[in-house]
């Protein structure tokens, strides 16, 4: 459950948790906890019980008596009902007022969850439409706490301008990402499995589908035809400088509509030079080590 420690209940400490969330297009059919306890014998002695909940509702009570060992491992069933986007699961002994009032209780009353607890989940990916305003989501979602993965794909004969903003997209996603590694794999004239994102001319084939003709940079996302559920994100353009504007309308502001096209208004790009008036320095200068440690972190944040 991501708990390398495991969790220790003991003491001041007899009741503990941890939060888990989920992407919003997935709803939970199935779900399971394995868990594996370590109980101290003075606490087994007194034949106390553990009692689990989840967001405020109990799941069962489970006995921490004697045994033929001091680990114990219990599977337990949890109604896929009460598994939400956002939860919160609890472990408390019971009798831990009275644990309270008695010496050294942090040494001789403890319950180690440990490490090895496991919470299995088993669901169902939904079909969250088209419109254009769900955007990051399919492709990232700020709930999944497990690494990303987003589909890039490419006609057969790529082009370097669909290439760089390719980049432009991925660098955007990888800062989104936050601290979840995300890892972006790379198709030529085929079509992702799942969700992708799809970058081309107008009239380019990848796979079964054709981008869309048009005139100017457009954004457009529409059903995977291998598998409607998942989603396409097309970002067209004639050339570099239409890529580079689908890129950038993509990446810095809402895409506020409920439509599965939109047409990218033009907009100013950035110059990839500067003048010797607006750079004034004629000296050169270098990163400091401190500055190359902490460029080097920022793209190991997204590294898979």
């Amino acid at each position: 459950m991501g708990q390398q420690q495991g969790i220790i209940l003991s003491g001041g400490q007899l009741q503990s948790g941890i939060v888990f969330t989920l992407p919003g297009d997935e709803v939970i059919t199935n779900a399971r906890l394995n868990l594996s306890l370590r109980v101290s014998q003075a606490l087994a002695a007194r034949n106390t019980s553990l009692q689990l909940m989840l967001n405020g509702q109990p799941l069962g009570t489970l006995p921490l008596g004697a045994s033929d060992s001091d680990v114990s491992d219990y599977q337990l069933e949890i109604p896929a009902a009460m598994v939400v986007a956002s939860n919160n699961l609890s472990f408390k002994i019971n009798d831990a007022d009275k644990l309270l009032c008695e010496k050294e209780s942090a040494q001789n009353y403890q319950v180690t969850i440990l490490p090895k607890t496991t919470l299995s989940l088993e669901g169902q990916q939904l079909n969250i439409g088209t419109r254009l305003r769900n955007f990051p989501r399919p492709f990232i979602d700020p709930l999944r706490m497990t690494p990303a993965s987003v589909a890039m794909g490419f006609a057969s004969n790529v082009a370097p301008d669909a290439i760089s903003a390719a980049a432009l997209v991925a660098s955007w996603l990888g800062i989104q990402s936050d601290y979840r590694t995300i890892r972006f794999p790379v198709s030529r004239g085929e079509l992702p499995e799942q969700n992708g994102i799809l970058f081309g001319h107008p009239g380019d084939r990848i796979g079964a589908l054709t981008l869309p003709q048009a005139s100017g940079p457009q954004l457009t996302l529409v059903d995977n035809p291998n598998n409607p559920v998942y989603k396409l994100l097309l970002v067209t353009g004639e050339d570099d400088a239409q890529l580079r504007q689908a890129a950038l309308r993509l990446t810095t502001q809402p895409l506020n509509t409920d439509a599965s096209s939109l047409v990218v208004q033009p907009q100013p790009l950035a110059s990839r030079s500067l003048s010797p008036a607006a750079n004034p320095t004629t000296r050169r200068a270098g990163l400091t080590p401190a500055a190359r440690c902490v460029s080097t972190s920022c793209w190991t944040r997204t590294r898979a």
